[in-house]
């Protein structure tokens, strides 16, 4: 036992834990603690009630305490709640106003005295009322203290509670029923709530009542606002419901409302609530209804405490409106209105109509498109009518007129007098435009026998039926315009005025328009009655009618007889004198007759000439009298010869070929005329040259004849179609007589064609006939016709020379002028070949044809043999260079030269050997000289090849010959080829150079005559060169000129060249001579490669020629640079002295940027990136250059900067790699970094480029020498991580350098150290927790200094926590059984599992890829779920995975993948997982909602039907799936199999009942043709639900049978698908007898017969002995017997296991069969089969058999399988 010591204080609170109230409550008296204490305990443990606040709250001294519970705590029963109120109110009254003096509230006086009894709290006597307002007059307001005012605002609350529990009271209904009905809860928000948000609340709710009581109890902060609450009742309700909240128009009666309001309000105003409390308290009035217009401000014209007149006939308008527009409830708005009207609110009438007219439109028309009201009031009022009969019928017509449109013209007539009558006016013709036959129905409404006649004013009726039948369109109205017109008044009705006379003669009108539009309308004219009306006073239009009227009647099938005609001519004739009086009765004949002529008939052709007149003199004997027909002809001849005309030419001009029957009916027409004028004549031969035209076979339109204008070219159409036309000159005559070609003279008709026909037989090459044209043309003496003559005479297949210089002598008689010349020269030629042709010194190839152009090509011919002998154009003229000059021995001591180029030759001119060699150049000389002499121009070939033959010929004998014969072709670029093809050497250059010199100077300098020397002969050849390259370019101003000099610069440029090479050739540096003179590019290179030395002697000759050759010396010296660098092998400092010995860096300076651009192409490539010497020099090369190029986006003055500090610190970093961007400069970094170098590194990194932009940090240098320090080599190939003591010491050493680490390489160091690929294997997961926490560790401690870090990180420290806190409980979660189970399994499958687990982090997509993956692979579902339990992803559970998984299975089916696993093993694996789950009573995975997913893959018809078969068996056969969905399986099932077997889709009605299952079998019987079709109808039918007819016992019936039946047909063929035959109806019997489903004996026959039918005996006994009808099995065994005895060979082992199911072994005994039936048992080696059937056999008689086979079983030696053995056997089997 112990004593402690304690305080007042600690006991008193120890008391009131204890709840022992009373000795706490001593306590505090006894030392003067605080009692407040104790009864606000209590207060607490208590319900607020009437007793607890007298026992505990009235005792509390506290003022401020005690008024807070009663404005915060809410009794749970209505009258606590008021006492509670009605307390607080008795606390605050304003005695204890005047009693506060500054001091925190507290009265020292006792409860009781101050406040008096609880009972007594609400009395108020007078003495009491007068005591209060003489206080009251004490009270400044204006100097209250802080306590005081808090007092007046708690007392103002404690009244709005007050208030608000009184109106929650009556809205609950008051009395026992509001105490009932409280709710604490609810009534706590309520005396909360703004009073305007809690009117609008309840009136969005429809709680009307609610609504009137809170304007009752509140109006006084709800009626401003008392428009806007009552615009938020819903549009929907009617306003009936709460139209005692609806304004009226007057202010009076609004104002009477208010003030009953005011008489029944529950309580008077507090003296807290006047306005000197208010002012004093809250200075500043919140409206609580501000927020009503924040959004809506077109409300707030309405925010009036008094709305006047206007202001409320604005609120209904607006409001009716707005409920139609949002509700489109129109009998809502309407009703608003009508209250509206009922309230006496002015301006709502029109806005009433239109409701009025909408209700009806919507509720009783129901239009076809949405008409709302804003829409409707846009609407004119024609359209508004429009839309109210807009569906009506012609059955309910009228009555729809009476009741919607006649109200409706009623209310427009209200709105503007007089409207109505104008719209019905309107309506009508508008309807009447389009049809007459319900405008019909309202006339038959207006007779005036009616007794409330539609329209009663007579004169309104009839114009009203003028103007609709006016404005009709339509044509086929006729019978309702007539009905129309009997429907108005007779002359003589009622008071008749002038305007009504006036009205009858216009209706009289009609009734004569209406007739003619009847007789229009008989002979097939359309025509509106208005068109009628508008044209008949229009001469032009009214012709165009008649014309058309005639044309119509005309041009029918059959032809029209004389009364016909006469009835037509009556019928035209009296339109014309009714309606068309603009027409003469003349004109009427005219259009009839013209009509009868062109409507394409010979029989009204013909019909027409009896009424016109067809010769004139006729008409001077005609009288007026009408002829005996009775039809008078009207139209004169005059006329009748110009329709006749027209008609014809109509014809002729239509006519589509030349015997087109449209010519007939033209010639038919001409001949109607008697006496035949010229017009018509010409017409008659126009049509007899179009018949000649086609005898000549000429394809021409007759309309191309008519318009043809010049007609000769119809001759020559003649001669160009037929092959002999041109000897038909007397038809050809005939022909320009009809087509009146050149018709005023004769012989020019005769010339022309004469010459047609002559140039057409010249073509032909009938030069006899061509010649008697001529002759005929030269005896008429026609001029034009020399041509012809001319070309006659100079063909050279025409061979009669005497004619031909006849026809010279006409053509040369009548040629022009200018041509005389050229003719005689033809005529010389001619002279001259006759004179060759009879030569006897030409060859018999030549003699020929002498001087034609076949002779000359012969001659060609031969000359170009010989040159491509000596070479072609291609070849050299001599195989080797020409080293010697050959001179002829007589020149030989004239010629300047050394022994070593002269040659003396004399073979070459021998005249033997030349004249064998060259006779073809000299024949051709011969035969040029020989045509110059004729003046016959020669070909410039021929002129140029004989002496370019002959220099080529002579070449390799004499050059000097040679030049002389290229000097005399005249032709240099001739020559040019000439020189070009010798060989090179310095004697054929100079040879050239001399030959373009002599050319130039010939042509500056010419001879005058051809006698006279040129004095560029006698100078020296090399002088003259020289001379040529002085000329100067005035001498040479023709371009011709200056090319000769370039020419002989360049041969002289050829000749340096030679001479150039040959020295290099000396040189031995193996260069072609001929390719470096002829190939630039060849000789560039070659200089450029002899740069490419250490010689300096071979340098300089480089150089040397460079400048000879126009050469760039930069290029040659950057060559040298490129090979110094490259090839030379030097080392650095060796290139450096042979630059400078060489000064090429001078000169390579003049283009820096070239330069630069060429060592990064050239060299720059073959310099090792670890080379760092090299690369330095390189770019202090570059650099030194002073190139303004960037490499690698540095300048090279940086490069070698940078180089200089690598050099050292990095011997083996790759610096090409570093900064060509081909790989991360990171990963090149690695390979070197170390500790000694990481820093010297990492200060370069800010000039180092990253890998997408911008440089390095130096933060991620030290990132990557860190993970290369943890991830070294040793810890990837070893197990030294696993290791913690090893593994945190090597972390500590990388948190040294964490402070270094930007926030985002801290992320990324950690990420690949904690879950590096190779991190799960090599480190235990509390190495991994471990390193996590120390970065944590360090990130908090730097977290301060998160200011300090470097501002280009976009990460935060913060980040980084975050990250890591996250990363740390992923980390943590590693060790839970499931993962730590997953790792420990020896499958591969399942540790890849735990390992993408721990490399996911946490992540959400990775998680639920994974999942997904473990439900494909086949891991139990309540392991996927203890997975995702460890993440707890949002929103994704296992039956999401499962359907994912489902998914990607069913994609992989689809597609069909073969990859191992096989998907159809993983759905089964899937599905057995699924069902497991399942069963088990696990909710994880919903089967229904897997369910859609394979009937989406079933109705995807891309995919293979076998495909979706797969799956449904699948799924059938590892889900337990409700009835529902087995049948949505099995309607999958049979759509797949469907389609795969008929390509028949089927819907789920087609399996909704039997009945469609019944149909759709039969539709699927009798589709089938094939055996699988068959198959797999079966299978249908067994999946199925047993259908009716599956136990029909008729076997026509039975659907079982059916199937069977037409299987059996379809293979009766015997091949191999009957094996299939007997195989599937034996299996379907036996299938059939496991269910119970048993076919009946006679069907069992059938399927017997038909099998037997189809020769397949074994078959039909197998079916029988399958069936239970023993009386079947002696036919079985028969027919088993016949098919045996039939073949041997083969012995249906099914059939004998039948057998002897059956016990028939003693039926076959004495059959061949038994044979085969013992071989079968003995066979199966089965002990149990052998003795029963021994026992069988034994007992029927057969113990002999039944022994010999029990002796065979016991493999019994054939010796002693004897009799005895086998009765002994049957004896031991009966024992």
């Amino acid at each position: 036992m112990s004593l402690r010591s304690t305080t007042p204080e600690e006991l008193f609170e120890r008391k009131l834990e204890n709840e022992e109230y009373g000795e706490a409550l001593s306590l505090a008296k006894a030392y003067g603690l605080d009692s407040d204490l104790v009864y606000q305990k209590q207060w607490h443990k208590h319900p607020v009630s009437i007793s607890s606040i007298q026992d505990y709250l009235t005792k509390i001294q506290k003022r401020r305490w005690v008024l807070h519970e009663c404005l915060e705590r809410v009794p749970e029963d209505i009258d606590a709640a008021r006492e509670l109120l009605e307390y607080g109110l008795s606390r605050s009254d304003v005695d204890t106003l005047l009693k506060l003096d500054g001091t925190d509230g507290v009265k020292k006086t006792d409860n009781t005295e101050a406040w008096g009894s609880l009972e007594n709290a609400d009395q108020s006597d007078p003495d009491e009322q007068a005591k209060k307002e003489a206080m009251l007059e004490k009270v400044d307001f204006s100097k209250l203290n802080y306590e005081q005012s808090d007092l007046c605002r708690v007392r103002q609350k404690i009244l709005v509670y007050l208030d608000r529990l009184y109106t929650y009271e009556e809205i609950l209904g008051g009395g026992e029923q509001a105490a009932e009905r409280y709710n604490s809860q609810y009534f706590s928000g309520f005396r909360q709530q703004n009073i305007v948000e809690l009117a609008l609340d309840m009136a969005r709710k429809n709680e009307w009542q609610s609504v009137e009581i809170l304007f009752a109890n509140h109006h006084e902060d709800l009626l401003p606002h008392r428009l806007a609450i009552l615009s938020n009742f819903p549009e929907t309700t009617s306003p009936f419901e709460y139209q005692t909240l609806l304004p009226v128009a007057s202010v009076e009666e609004t104002q009477a409302m208010l003030d009953e309001w005011k008489e029944n309000k529950p309580r008077e105003k507090d003296w807290c609530e006047e306005e000197p409390c208010r002012n004093a308290v809250e200075p500043l009035v919140v409206d609580p209804g501000a927020f009503l217009y924040e959004s809506n401000t077109q409300m707030e014209k309405f925010r009036v405490a008094l709305p006047d007149k206007k202001l409320v006939s604005q609120w209904y308008q607006e409001r009716s409106m707005a409920i139609e527009a949002l509700s489109h409830q129109v009998d809502n708005a309407l009703e608003l209105v009508r209250l509206g009207l009922e309230r006496e609110v002015q301006g709502l009438q029109l806005l009433h109509d239109d409701l009025v007219t909408l209700e009806m439109l919507v509720y009783e028309c129901q239009p076809d498109s949405i008409v709302d009201l804003q829409k409707f009031q846009r609407l004119p009022d024609l359209d508004r009518l429009q839309l109210l009969m807009a569906q009506c019928t012609a059955s309910d017509y009228m009555k729809n007129i009476r009741h919607r449109v006649l109200p409706f013209l009623q209310r427009c007539d209200v709105k503007k007098p007089n409207s109505g009558t104008k719209l019905l006016q309107e309506y009508m013709v508008m309807t009447a435009k389009e049809d007459l036959s319900l405008v019909v129905k309202i006339f038959q409404s207006s007779r005036p026998e009616e007794a409330v006649p539609i329209i009663a004013e007579v004169d309104q009726l009839m114009s009203l039926a003028l103007e609709c039948i006016y404005t009709c369109e339509s044509s086929k109205q006729l019978a309702h315009a007539f009905a129309i017109l009997e429907c108005l008044p007779q002359r003589g009705f009622g008071n008749e005025t002038k305007k009504t006379a006036g009205l009858h003669d216009d209706v009289d009108k009609l009734e004569a328009h209406l007739s003619a539009a009847e007789v229009l309308q008989k002979h097939g004219v359309s025509k509106p009655v208005f068109d009628i009306r508008d044209t008949q006073d229009d001469k032009d239009c009214a012709r165009k009618l008649f014309v058309q009227l005639t044309k119509q009647i005309a041009n029918k099938k059959q032809p029209l007889s004389k009364g016909e005609c006469q009835e037509v001519l009556r019928d035209i004739l009296d339109l014309q004198k009714k309606v068309y009086h603009c027409l003469d009765a003349s004109l009427c004949y005219e259009i009839l007759a013209e009509s009868l002529l062109t409507c394409g008939c010979e029989e009204n052709i013909t019909l027409a000439k009896d009424i016109m007149i067809c010769d004139a003199e006729e008409e001077r004997q005609t009288v007026a009298a009408p002829s005996a027909q009775g039809i008078t002809p009207k139209v004169s001849h005059e006329q009748t010869v110009a329709l006749v005309l027209k008609a014809g030419q109509e014809y002729f001009n239509s006519a589509s070929k030349s015997r087109d029957v449209s010519l007939d009916l033209a010639r038919k027409c001409f001949q109607l005329i008697e006496d035949v004028p010229t017009t018509i004549q010409q017409e008659l031969d126009l049509l007899s040259a179009v018949q000649l035209l086609d005898d000549f076979h000429v394809d021409i339109l007759p309309l191309q004849v008519r318009l043809c204008e010049d007609k000769l070219t119809l001759i020559s159409k003649v001669l160009n179609s037929d092959d002999n036309s041109y000897k038909q000159s007397g038809k050809l005559l005939e022909l320009g007589d009809l087509l009146m070609i050149h018709a005023k003279s004769k012989e020019e008709r005769t010339g022309k064609i004469l010459t047609l026909a002559a140039e057409t037989a010249l073509k032909k090459e009938d030069y006899s006939h061509t010649c008697r044209m001529c002759l005929q043309l030269k005896a008429l003496g026609y001029a034009p016709g020399w041509q012809v003559c001319q070309q006659l005479a100079t063909d050279n297949n025409f061979t009669d020379y005497r004619a031909r210089m006849e026809l010279l002598s006409f053509s040369l008689t009548h040629c022009q002028p200018d041509q005389i010349s050229s003719l005689l020269k033809v005529r010389n030629q001619i002279m001259l070949q006759n004179m060759v042709y009879n030569s006897e010194d030409l060859s018999e190839t030549e003699q020929e044809k002498p001087g034609s152009q076949e002779w000359m090509e012969a001659i060609q011919q031969r000359l170009q043999q010989r040159a491509n002998l000596l070479g072609g154009d291609d070849t050299p003229i001599a195989s080797a260079p020409i080293q010697h000059q050959k001179v002829q021995p007589f020149y030989a001591t004239v010629v300047p030269s050394t022994e070593e180029n002269k040659e003396v030759s004399s073979s070459f001119y021998t005249a033997p050997e030349r004249a064998a060699t060259r006779e073809p150049e000299w024949r051709l000389l011969r035969c040029i000289i020989l045509y110059h002499m004729a003046n016959l121009p020669t070909q410039a070939f021929t002129d140029i090849q004989a002496p370019l033959g002959l220099a080529i010929a002579s070449a390799q004998d004499d050059i000097t010959v040679m030049l002389a014969h290229l000097l005399t072709a005249l032709e240099v670029e001739k020559a040019e080829k000439c020189l070009k093809r010798l060989p090179q050497s310095a004697i054929t250059l100079q040879l050239a150079a001399y030959y373009y010199a002599v050319t130039l100077f010939t042509r500056l300098q010419p001879t005058i005559t051809t006698d006279t020397v040129n004095p560029c002969y006698l100078y020296p050849p090399k002088w003259l060169i020289k001379a040529t390259l002085k000329v100067n370019s005035q001498l040479c101003s023709s371009e011709d000129n200056k090319l000769l000099v370039e020419r002989v610069d360049e041969w002289i440029s050829l000749l340096q060249d030679f001479t150039q090479v040959s020295m290099l050739k000396n040189l031995g540096k193996g260069v072609d001579v001929s390719r470096f003179l002829s190939d630039e590019e060849y000789k560039r290179e070659t200089i450029l490669g002899l740069a490419m030395t250490l010689d300096l002697t071979v340098l300089e000759a480089a150089i040397s020629m460079a400048t000879q050759y126009r050469i760039p010396v930069w290029e040659v010296h950057m060559a040298y640079l490129e090979f110094l660098f490259t090839d030379s092998q030097l080392p650095v400092k060796s290139v450096e002295e042979k630059l400078k010995e060489t000064d090429t860096l001078a000169v390579l300076s003049s283009s820096p940027d070239e330069m630069a651009q060429c060592m990064d192409k050239s060299v720059y490539p073959s310099l090792a990136g670890t080379d760092h010497g090299a690369l330095m020099f390189y770019y202090q090369v570059m650099a030194g250059s002073g190139t303004s190029l960037e490499p690698c986006g540095l300048k090279p003055s940086v490069h070698a900067s940078l180089l200089r500090k690598i050099k050292p610190a990095a011997p083996g970093l790759n610096y090409k790699q570093l900064f060509e961007g081909t790989a991360d400069p990171l990963d090149v970094l690695r390979s070197v970094l170390t500790s000694s170098n990481v820093h010297v590194l990492a200060k370069l990194a800010n000039k180092i480029p990253a890998k997408k932009e911008g440089f390095l940090e130096s933060s991620e240098v030290y990132r990557t020498f860190l993970l290369a320090f943890f991830w070294n080599e040793e810890a990837l190939n070893s197990d030294l991580l696993q290791d913690e003591e090893e593994c945190s010491e090597r972390f500590s050493a990388c948190s040294e350098f964490l402070p270094r680490l930007l926030p985002s390489d801290i992320i990324t160091f950690t990420d690949n150290v904690v879950f590096h690929s190779q991190a799960p294997v090599k480190m235990h997961v509390e190495s991994r927790i471990a390193i996590i926490k120390e970065v944590l560790d360090f990130t908090s401690k730097s977290s301060k200094k998160q200011k300090d870090a470097k501002k280009q990180d976009s990460t935060t420290l913060t980040e980084v926590t975050d990250w890591l806190e996250k990363s740390l409980r992923h980390l943590q979660t590693l060790t839970d059984d499931v993962i730590v189970g997953l790792r420990e399994i020896s499958e591969g499958r399942e540790r890849s599992y735990a390992m993408v687990y721990d490399l996911s982090q946490g992540e959400a997509d990775k998680i639920r890829a994974l999942v997904v993956k473990m439900s494909i692979d086949g891991t139990p579902l309540d392991t996927v779920d203890r997975v995702l339990s460890l993440v707890g992803v949002q929103g994704y559970s296992v039956d999401h995975a499962a359907k994912q998984a489902l998914r990607e299975i069913l994609k992989h089916i689809r597609e069909g993948r073969t990859a191992h696993p096989d998907p159809t093993s993983q759905l089964v694996t899937f599905l057995t997982n699924v069902r497991d789950c399942t069963q088990s009573g696990e909710d994880m995975v919903s089967v229904k909602e897997l369910l859609p997913l394979v009937h989406d893959f079933c109705a995807d018809m891309s995919v293979s039907s076998d495909k979706q078969l797969n799956v449904v068996k699948q799924v059938q056969q590892h889900l337990d799936v409700e009835v529902e969905d087995k049948q949505i399986l099995l309607f999958c099932h049979t759509n797949a199999m469907a389609t795969q077997n008929w390509g028949l889709q089927i819907q789920r009605q087609d399996m909704a009942n039997d009945s469609a299952r019944q149909t759709l079998y039969q539709t699927l019987l009798d589709k089938s043709s094939s055996v699988e079709q068959f198959q797999a109808l079966v299978t249908i039918l067994c999946m199925w639900p047993t259908l009716p007819s599956s136990s029909a016992s008729e076997p026509e019936d039975n659907s079982w049978v059916q199937v069977l039946s037409a299987r059996i047909r379809c293979c009766s063929q015997g091949d191999q698908l009957d094996a299939d035959l007997e195989k599937d109806v034996c299996c379907l019997i036996s299938t059939m007898d496991s269910t119970g489903q048993l076919f009946n004996k006679e069907c069992t026959e059938h399927l017997m017969e038909l099998l037997v039918g189809v020769d397949r005996t074994a078959a039909a006994a197998k079916v029988a002995l399958l069936s239970p009808y023993e009386q079947l099995y002696p036919a079985a065994v028969s027919l088993l017997t016949k098919s045996y005895s039939q073949d041997e060979t083969t012995v249906d082992k099914k059939a004998l296991d039948l057998l002897l199911s059956r016990r028939l072994a003693a039926q076959v005994v004495e059959t061949p069969l038994y044979r085969a039936l013992q071989d079968h048992v003995l066979e199966s080696g089965m002990p149990d089969t052998v003795q029963e059937t021994a026992q069988h056999l034994a007992t029927a008689g057969y113990s002999v058999e039944a022994g010999s086979l029990t002796a065979c079983s016991q493999m019994s030696h054939p010796t002693l399988q004897v009799l005895d053995t086998a009765l002994h056997y049957v004896q031991q089997l009966w024992k």
